[in-house]
């Protein structure tokens, strides 16, 4: 027995962590582990590298230090080990093998656990376990030299899917058309706004909530039915700007994506004054002084994304929603030096981005195409009407998984639709300044002027916010799309079938030229007829836009349904007066506790502001814009209880807001938010602030004192 053991051992390889098999090793681990699972995403997703300034010979790169970078330098650290103890170097070898190699199932398991901590302690104990098999079998040792191979070819992959190659792809010139009309068009595209919100019961314009939509809505042609044809901006814009459904394999939005496009056409009669974001279709034509010029600005930014997008690819909830903006993940990492964080910041912030648009209406002559793709009221919901702002959660809301589906509460909903239409009226704001900025400059009446949105979103429980789905189609692909012509001055209202393919060749007519190339959409001055039917391109699958969702226009009407959720949960002009219950509409206002036990039972961890990264960044004038509008914390109770738990916000002894708390039950720790009109704020100074557990009902409803983590008895 003692000579067959010998034999087996003499046959096995001893492990050298400074060798080049272990090298191998952990290119095979690295290989699969890490860079594949990134390939896998951004190749049919070239929005990730526009969104970046980044082209196909940064992908190429990319993947060089993914696949060959990552695991040298892994190599190195362990090389260096092995200088001081031989047997530090073999375990930090395991170490690094078992940890890339535990993000597998990880990745595989995208809903268990559930949590970030759990994730990560699973995380840490299958790299443990692999480590240990790493190190004791050789059997496993030897499937990593072979797979490494593998692991080696998949960067050449990479590079080679049609998403990236056409990063490189040589933009082609288009045909130059001459215009001799003299219009200038003012464009503003929002993001993620749909037409319901935008409406009241009655199927028109809220004109309270929305006066400058209102206002815009009476001087222009209002097309009631106007849809859009994919429910993410990297296809729906292209759609838009070329007139042309998102079929066929992936392309990058951008110029060299899509040569055949608005500014291409018009670049040789009209100036340019664009402010895109997420895609880069003007490229190099447009007059933009980009915030992110040299490479190192480039690739600092990309790089603490592509840590994002892994840490969502491993840990779920740690992460971003991938596929949502592509960029601006992580803004508050210290990687970033200071004069790139700012910059980065200044992209992706709405007001500053609007600011600085409306700055350059100024600067241009007539003549000139204003374009604004302006991130409003996309998420994070951190805006009130006037442009303050107030500290968040997270980039999401609570109640949103993943980013992606409502599945919390229903008063979880109701909260995360308040926010939104919140920061639609801070849309509205906008727009109101661009129609006063027009008018200032004696250029509306005879501008063509466009105000539409690239998608829409969902606010129903169970339903995705922006997949399209046969339910919550309408919701997501109705947006709204106002067209005011040169020299109209009275409103109209169309409800044929209009979907946003049709803004370009309506340009076209407008301006009275030929389009050089093939489009599906038609001109909303034709009277062409039309088709009864739409298209939502949805997915993400690897051939481009995923699959096509046809429907009715008929189904527009679905609105209604939507209305009405929205006027129950909402039924004042005042978005403020909301609670869990509409019994809840009632304490608003009045005094905090008619009656009410003496001991608190209960006390609260407060947090929030300190979390505004726009003030954690230095920014005084970000700083003058917050308001602590946004109560978060966790209650924390003597007892568990199985159902949530209703939350009085008293400020100065009146309830000024009722919430509930959410979370799985039963538990004796809750979290809850609220939000209160940020009014109450402008007087200065710090109100009073108190929390009440509400109990009872009628005569016989309690407010029990909620105890405040850090204050003191005689707050």
């Amino acid at each position: 027995m003692e000579g067959r053991r010998g034999t087996r051992l003499a046959t096995e390889e001893p492990l050298v962590p400074a060798s080049l098999v272990a090298l191998l090793h952990l290119a095979a681990a690295c290989g699969f582990g890490v860079a594949q699972p990134l390939y896998d995403l951004l190749g049919p997703r070239p929005a990730f590298f526009v969104a970046h300034h980044l082209g196909w010979l940064d992908a190429l790169l990319l993947s060089l230090l993914l696949s060959i970078g990552l695991p040298a330098t892994l190599w190195a650290a362990v090389a260096a080990a092995g200088w001081l103890s031989p047997v530090a170097a073999r375990w930090l070898l395991g170490g690094w093998v078992g940890l890339a190699l535990a993000s597998m199932p990880l990745q595989a398991l995208r809903r268990w656990p559930d949590g970030v901590t759990p994730r990560l302690l699973l995380l840490v104990l299958l790299a443990i376990a692999l480590a240990a098999a790493y190190l004791r079998w050789d059997r496993l040792r030897r499937s990593l030299a072979l797979l490494s191979a593998g692991a080696l070819v998949f960067p050449i992959l990479f590079v080679t899917k049609p998403g990236v190659r056409g990063l490189g792809r040589r933009a082609d010139p288009v045909s130059a058309v001459e215009i001799e009309r003299p219009v200038s068009i003012v464009m503003l595209v929002f993001d993620e706004l749909p037409m319901t919100s935008l409406l009241n019961h009655e199927g028109s314009i809220d004109g309270e909530r929305f006066p400058n939509f209102a206002r815009l809505r009476a001087v222009c042609g209002w097309f009631r039915r106007a849809t859009t044809v994919a429910h993410n901006t990297a296809h729906a814009l292209p759609a838009m700007l070329t007139g042309r459904y998102p079929e066929g394999g992936p392309r990058p939005p951008n110029r060299r994506g899509h040569p055949e496009n608005l500014f291409a056409v018009l670049e040789g009669s009209l100036n340019l004054n664009v402010l895109e974001y997420i895609t880069d279709l003007c490229g190099e034509s447009c007059d933009d002084s980009r915030a992110v010029r040299t490479r190192r600005e480039r690739w600092l930014p990309a790089l603490t994304d592509i840590g994002a997008i892994y840490s969502a690819l491993v840990l779920a909830d740690a992460g971003p929603t991938l596929g949502d903006g592509w960029s601006g993940f992580w803004r508050r990492s210290l990687l970033l030096p200071a004069d790139a964080r700012r910059d980065h910041l200044e992209s992706h912030d709405p007001p500053r981005r609007y600011a600085r648009f409306e700055r350059r209406l100024a600067t241009f002559p007539d003549r000139t195409l204003h374009y604004l793709h302006l991130k409003l009221p996309h998420v994070p919901w951190q805006f009130v009407p006037s442009g303050s702002v107030y500290a968040t959660e997270g980039r999401f809301p609570h109640g949103l998984r993943n980013g992606q589906w409502w599945s919390g509460t229903e008063w979880e909903v109701v909260q995360a639709q308040q926010r939104h239409l919140l920061q639609t009226q801070y849309a509205d704001t906008l727009l109101g300044r661009l129609l006063d900025e027009l008018d200032r400059l004696r250029r509306f009446d005879e501008s063509l002027i466009i105000v539409t949105a690239d998608h829409g979103a969902a606010f129903r429980r169970g339903e995705p916010r922006r997949a399209a789905t046969p339910t919550n189609v309408i919701d997501v692909s109705h947006v709204p799309l106002l067209v005011k012509l040169p020299g109209q001055r009275r409103a109209r209202t169309d409800d044929r079938n209009v979907q946003t393919i049709d803004i370009l060749p309506t340009i076209a007519d407008v301006l009275d030229f030929a389009i050089p190339w093939r489009v599906d959409g038609v001109s909303l001055l034709s009277s062409a007829p039309r088709s009864p039917e739409k298209r939502v391109y949805r997915g993400t699958k690897k051939v481009g836009a995923g699959e096509v969702l046809a429907f009715s226009s008929a189904r527009v009407e679905e609105w209604r349904e939507a209305v009405e959720t929205a006027a129950g949960r909402f039924p004042e002009s005042d978005l403020f007066v909301v609670g869990p219950e509409p019994r809840d509409r009632a304490l608003l206002g009045r005094p905090a506790a008619p009656r009410s036990t003496s001991m608190a039972r209960a006390r609260a961890d407060l947090r929030g502001s300190e979390e505004l990264h726009d003030i954690a960044l230095g920014d005084a004038r970000l700083a003058d814009r917050f308001v602590p509008s946004h109560v978060m914390g966790t209650l924390k109770l003597e007892e568990t209880v199985s159902t949530q738990v209703r939350i009085a916000v008293v400020l100065d002894g009146v309830v000024r807001a009722v919430t509930e708390t959410y979370g799985p039950m039963p538990a004796a720790s809750l979290d809850f938010t609220a939000l209160l009109d940020p009014a109450l704020f402008d007087e200065g100074g710090r109100p009073w602030l108190e929390l009440f557990v509400i109990s009872g009902e009628g005569e016989d409803r309690v407010f029990e004192p909620v105890a405040l983590a850090g204050a003191s008895d005689d707050d």
